[in-house]
């Protein structure tokens, strides 16, 4: 994607994003491991202008409105720019209804009249992008919650997996010497825990979440 929309990084930056953990944050970045590993040994997140500014503004903030006013922030930059970060960029925030937050980050190596091209002709594709990837992330990760928290009983299985293959409950019954009522008994417990309504649907849901293995 960098290379395609001709920027050197791209960096996303979420809380609030995993719904039963939402004080751990996500990070996805192309961001050299060098820098990375400098960036959390050296605890740059509680000085950085760009995520301390870039939380609070409602607007894409361009990284050449921050100023150097410090030597430890000069320090801080001129690491980064060692370490293959650029010194122009982008940083979009992305606030969601439920609390999650994010910044979506974008550097290049332009500058000066370069760099002003070339944000104009990524800004409004950049706002899109953001969101665009907010939700994706956001869907991700609570969707691999919801997965973890579905718990199938080997009984429940056993039925889906014969279901799957195209039996009746009766035929089933009779397979797993159960009562009919109990094959029913399995099958609604399943639909309740997938959030389905029907055995066809579970079963669908159950091969697709991985949760039954054929």
């Amino acid at each position: 994607m960098c290379n395609f929309f001709g920027w050197s990084n791209a960096t996303f930056f979420g809380s609030g994003i995993t719904r039963n953990k939402p004080n751990d944050n996500v990070v996805i970045t192309t961001y050299p491991n060098d820098w990375i590993s400098r960036y959390s040994d050296k605890n740059y997140k509680y000085i950085d202008p760009i995520v301390l500014e870039g939380s609070r503004s409602l607007l894409p903030l361009d990284w050449s409105e921050v100023t150097e006013s410090s030597p430890e922030l000069m320090t801080f930059f001129g690491e980064a720019e060692e370490m293959g970060v650029g010194k122009s960029g982008l940083t979009v925030s992305v606030r969601g209804l439920r609390g999650d937050s994010s910044l979506f980050s974008v550097n290049s190596a332009e500058q000066g009249h370069k760099w002003q091209q070339q944000k104009n002709e990524i800004l409004s594709d950049l706002t899109y992008w953001a969101h665009l990837f907010h939700n994706i992330v956001l869907k991700q990760k609570n969707s691999q919650c919801q997965n973890k928290q579905i718990r199938l009983t080997r009984r429940e299985q056993d039925v889906l997996r014969w279901a799957a293959k195209g039996k009746t409950a009766w035929e089933t019954a009779k397979i797993l010497n159960l009562s009919d009522k109990t094959i029913s008994f399995y099958i609604s417990n399943a639909n309740i825990k997938l959030g389905v309504a029907t055995k066809t649907q579970a079963v669908a849901r159950a091969i697709s979440e991985r949760l039954l293995v054929m």
